[in-house]
């Protein structure tokens, strides 16, 4: 078949009276033929993209037939340019012959029957000449390509090309094919702020922190009086994603608050394009909420089409996703010991994300976590909830608060 194709370019180029150029030596060629680029992240379905096939370092050429294949039921071809090739921008004065441009078996000098190569399904094929040669670097044409299926891979294989030089051998080059392919990846990121969006403060341990306040072994409030806990989704690969499944467990003893109704807006998703939490757009729609009824409560958001949020379209690459839920402790006027503190709470976010609605397509799932520690402070008897101390002591036997700073972040 090699043989074969360098008559058929050979034939080609005579017919037009291009393969009489000088012979070139081609014996210390080191040109790469490839396509750029490499690698093109898929795609949904109806969406197109474009390769181009470009020369690097190549000897001296008046010339070229070369085939792009790809797998017709994952991406087809759609057309071949030749506009901006090495031979216009490099070179003046000459005469171009556009000698093949034929896409999938049908165009300008296809190949069907007795010549070779072949054209057809998954093919296309570009031979062209001009009147002078040129070397070096550049490009040679473009390719544009339309998703036509949702498996995530295909190649982009050049195939059986040639290049002219004004002898039998041609020139000697490497070839580097590309690859069109599921590329994606997610990131979850937790953290913790205060109702004002604050971060928390931090202990000696650089652990962001909250403080219980107890009175009489009963929990009075903490400080601050509301954490928020969020969730960040961000698209890390090349791929886009349409749809996505969120499981967040929250800290044990923490609930989201108020307790979750639609109505309430305990639970806001945002998309993240700023780097201020409070400008982010919100794209919540309360009907892809979900918390369990359970003591440790889990949130769930289901976004079936990231494109009929007000995004208004996929999750692109670099992209990010912000999920906040309000928190309150649960243990608020419970009794509870001072020597039961430090606490640490955890939280858990699971995420799976999927290139078609309806979480369906290429997927790819990552977790994420975060926890703070709760401190205590103490106000009145650490030691009995039936004292009648205070801060500054008092009747009952009551301990001053001196007496427990071991187990208090003041």
């Amino acid at each position: 078949m090699r043989k074969r194709f360098g008559q058929s370019l050979a034939v080609l180029l005579l017919a037009v009276g291009l393969f009489a150029v000088p012979q070139i030596n081609t014996a210390a060629a080191a040109g790469n033929l490839y396509i750029n680029p490499a690698l093109t992240a898929s795609l949904p379905v109806g969406s197109t993209f474009s390769v181009q096939v470009k020369v690097g370092g190549l000897d001296q050429f008046n010339g070229w037939e070369i085939q792009i294949g790809s797998d017709p039921t994952v991406i087809s071809a759609t057309s071949i340019s030749t506009a901006g090739n090495i031979f216009l921008a490099n070179t003046t004065g000459g005469i171009p012959f556009e000698l093949r441009n034929c896409v999938n078996g049908s165009g300008t000098g296809c190949c069907l029957t007795s010549c070779a190569p072949l054209d057809g399904p998954g093919i296309a094929d570009s031979a062209y000449g001009y009147t002078k040669s040129v070397s070096g670097s550049g490009l040679l044409f473009t390719v544009t390509f339309k998703v036509v299926g949702n498996k995530p891979f295909s190649p982009i294989t050049i195939q059986n090309d040639q290049f002219s030089n004004g002898g039998s051998s041609g020139v000697i080059h490497t070839t580097t094919s590309g690859v069109y392919q599921f590329v994606g990846s997610i990131s979850v990121t937790n953290f913790f702020t205060d109702g004002n969006l604050n971060a928390l403060a931090l202990d000696n341990d650089a652990n962001p922190t909250v403080n219980v306040v107890l009175a009489r072994n009963i929990v009075r409030n903490t400080n601050p009086g509301q954490i928020l806990a969020w969730v960040r989704v961000n698209n890390t690969g090349q791929s886009q994603f349409q749809s996505l499944n969120l499981n967040d467990v929250l800290p044990v003893d923490w609930q989201v608050s108020p307790t979750w109704i639609p109505s309430t807006g305990a639970i806001h998703v945002y998309y993240e394009n700023t780097t201020s939490l409070a400008a982010n757009p919100e794209i919540t729609d309360p009907s892809t909420i979900a918390v369990s009824a359970t003591n440790q409560e889990i949130i769930s958001l289901n976004i079936p089409s990231l494109s009929n949020t007000r995004i208004g379209h996929s999750l692109l690459p670099g992209q990010s996703i912000l999920v906040v839920a309000k928190l309150g402790y649960s243990l608020d006027h419970a009794a509870q010991s001072f020597a039961s503190y430090a606490r640490n709470y955890s939280e858990t976010a699971s995420v799976v994300a999927w290139t078609l609605q309806s979480y369906t397509g290429n997927g790819v799932s990552a977790t994420g976590s975060a926890f703070f520690v709760a401190y205590v402070k103490v106000a009145g008897d650490p030691g009995s909830a039936g004292g009648t101390g205070s801060i500054n002591g008092g009747s009952g036997g009551d301990n001053h608060v001196l007496d427990v700073s071991k187990y208090a972040i003041t």
